[in-house]
């Protein structure tokens, strides 16, 4: 058991080397965020298998034979996920993953009974981060876990990487973590998360779409993250346009008017959803300008998976789940997806 130690500052490493010497402690001298850190510590293993395990998660009896387990029916498969439960027990924290066409992943199941999980291994898209296993030579193969995004969506975006490159990801409900979800990102605040998740989805898409794909979706996607802005802060078009602008614009290319939203309206259905995004929140306008600056890393990675490539983006659909799912389900971002989704859909054939 290797721990990766990100830079903690509360005694941790000291107390797990005094009380747990068979343990190895791999000390960071700063956070270097998730993604690094796990592959820092893959970097000092050898074993076959790679099991990735969170440090808020407590595992069930049989946790790590279970997950292992379906490796052994199904040489195709990279990837195996935990069935992540609350602390409680009671509750799903994440019964497995799907995604939407512009990088954004969904973790299906969440407050749902415990009760309700699937009992027999299956398909998904992508399993969790805080709780799973790789097959070593197919995340080698893939390139690790994405550096660049610190946390959040790194999992999504190997999962959609190793669905390109051919392989399968399966969740086995039989392997069990108790999780307390968030409780380490927690303290950097709710722009935090804002930002990683709407800067990591662009990621996301720009590294595993084809590049003849991510030279129109992203575009659109970023189209999106600036929409979603605007509709969390509750502006319209005629804000910042003014009526008689937004008019000639619309008018000029034949459009129909924008449906105004409400700011009370928003702030009722994100709470009703539970958003740890605030309603002034520049987080996502943060994150569209990081993207643009990290670009120049992640090129070797997108080059990469096009030369790789053995499945298409059209023949990942079903397996993506939820390609035109909105992100916080405005009227704005709804009528745009369903506008754009023809053009999209011809894009990737």
């Amino acid at each position: 058991v290797l721990i990766v130690d990100n830079g903690s500052r509360d005694g941790s490493a000291e107390f797990i080397e005094m009380e747990f010497p068979q343990v190895r402690v791999l000390r960071l001298d700063m956070n270097y965020g998730f993604g690094p850190a796990v592959n820092k510590g893959v970097e000092q293993t050898d074993g076959d298998y790679i099991i990735l395990l969170n440090n808020d998660c407590h595992v069930r009896k049989n946790w790590l034979a279970e997950l292992i387990h379906p490796f052994k029916t199904n040489e195709n498969i990279a990837c195996v996920g935990s069935l992540v439960l609350d602390t409680s027990g009671k509750l799903i924290d994440f019964h497995y993953g799907t995604a939407n066409i512009f990088g954004w992943g969904f973790q299906q199941g969440r407050g749902d009974a415990s009760s309700t999980a699937r009992t027999e291994p299956f398909r998904t898209f992508f399993a969790c981060g805080a709780a799973c296993a790789f097959r070593r030579d197919a995340y080698i193969e893939a390139g690790g876990l994405l550096d660049e995004t610190f946390a959040y969506f790194e999992d999504a975006e190997i999962g959609w990487r190793l669905n390109a490159l051919g392989y399968e990801v399966w969740m086995n409900p039989a392997s069990i973590v108790e999780h307390h979800h968030g409780a380490t990102v927690r303290r950097f605040g709710k722009g935090f998360h804002a930002f990683l998740t709407e800067r990591n989805a662009l990621l996301n898409a720009w590294c595993n779409l084809s590049p003849e794909e991510g030279s129109v979706i992203v575009p659109i996607a970023m189209s999106l993250s600036s929409l979603r802005f605007a509709a969390r802060s509750g502006l319209t078009p005629e804000d910042p346009l003014g009526e008689e602008g937004l008019r000639s614009i619309l008018h000029a290319r034949g459009d129909e008017p924008i449906k105004r939203g409400t700011v009370d309206g928003m702030k009722d259905m994100l709470k009703k959803r539970g958003s740890a995004i605030g309603i002034d929140n520049g987080a996502p306008l943060e994150a569209v300008a990081d993207f643009g600056r990290l670009i120049p890393k992640v090129q070797a990675r997108r080059d990469k998976l096009a030369k790789q490539r053995k499945v298409r983006t059209s023949d990942l659909l079903e397996i993506i789940g939820e390609p035109f799912r909105p992100v916080i389900g405005h009227a704005r971002e709804k009528a745009f997806i369903e506008e754009i989704k023809p053009y999209i859909m011809e894009i990737i054939g």
